[in-house]
């Protein structure tokens, strides 16, 4: 089925090919070559949300740098099969004799149709040769669906864009590599202008990102250190036993204890001892304990002068 449709749009650029030698008889080489012209075809690129991809997505094909040097042209424009597609003639053909459009399945899950047009004389404008209209009804954000030209070939039959001043016996033939990396042979016109042509697009946009900012908060921990510190007074006496007790001296919030006992021994030996315990003392409180431990000992030493 493939190769039929293949073959029936080969044998319509034939005939074109044909007609348009038919019609421009009298443009054949009779002199110098005219210099090939800039020519430069291309398709639209686009990029649409995918509501407008749904309701159709218009892709021009164009031809510019050729005004009024062209006539004679049969080119493959292949999409995806996802896609349903209509044409509708453009501005640029609107001089030419013949123009025609054949749609065609190709391999690979794609479509096509096949453009031809023929005249007299190079009567093609730059502009709009056709619009196609694209609708794809599967649409999704980001897909791309590439629509694009391809150099055709049946045989002694390929595509061409020209005019007869190139297709001439007299006209000495080129060579270009396809995008296949196939090397053709044909005019001088066709090649400038495969060798030069622009592919189309169809890009769905993708939805819009959301970007969330996270701030952690960080909580700092400072542990104070107490450091206490024990003082320990000691006194010798012999032979009478003295108590000293309940002395407590308090300053800028700390309490601060001290306590004094003597011990009588057997054999007239007495030992006496006077221990304070600070915490976080400073300044007066020290001066007061240190007082209390003299204190302690000034009153052992008058009772043992008292009873001597």
């Amino acid at each position: 089925m493939k190769k039929n449709v293949l073959k029936k749009a080969f044998a319509a650029m034939a005939v074109t090919a044909v007609a348009a030698t038919a019609f421009a008889a009298s443009f054949t080489a009779n002199g110098a070559t005219p210099s090939v012209p800039p020519v430069k075809l291309a398709l639209e690129r686009k990029t649409v949300t995918v509501a407008e991809a749904q309701a159709g997505v218009t892709i021009a094909y164009t031809v510019s740098g050729a005004d009024l040097k062209w006539s004679t042209s049969g080119i493959h424009i292949e999409y995806p099969a996802s896609l349903t597609a209509t044409l509708k003639k453009g501005d640029a053909v609107d001089d030419l004799e013949l123009v025609s459009n054949k749609a065609y399945t190709a391999d690979n899950n794609t479509n096509g149709y096949f453009i031809t047009t023929a005249s007299s004389s190079p009567a093609g404008l730059d502009g709009t040769i056709y619009t196609f209209t694209f609708k794809a009804p599967n649409a999704q954000p980001g897909d791309k669906y590439d629509i694009k030209f391809k150099f055709g070939k049946n045989g002694t039959t390929q595509d061409l864009f020209t005019q007869s001043a190139f297709t001439a016996a007299s006209v000495a033939k080129v060579t270009f590599t396809g995008e296949d990396g196939v090397v053709y042979t044909t005019d001088p016109m066709t090649a400038a202008a495969v060798s030069n042509w622009e592919h189309g697009w169809i890009q769905i946009a993708g939805e819009t990102g959301t970007t969330t900012t996270t701030t952690t908060a960080t909580t700092t921990t400072t542990t104070a250190t107490t450091t206490t510190t024990t003082a320990t007074t000691s006194t010798t006496a012999s032979t009478t036993s003295t108590t000293l007790s309940g002395t407590t001296t308090t300053g800028s919030g700390t309490t601060t204890t001290g306590s004094g006992t003597t011990t009588t021994a057997k054999g007239g030996t007495t030992t006496g001892a006077s221990t304070a315990t600070v915490t976080g003392v400073s300044g007066v409180t020290g001066v007061a304990l240190a007082g209390a431990g003299l204190a302690a000992t000034a009153v052992a030493a008058f009772v043992l002068r008292k009873k001597d």
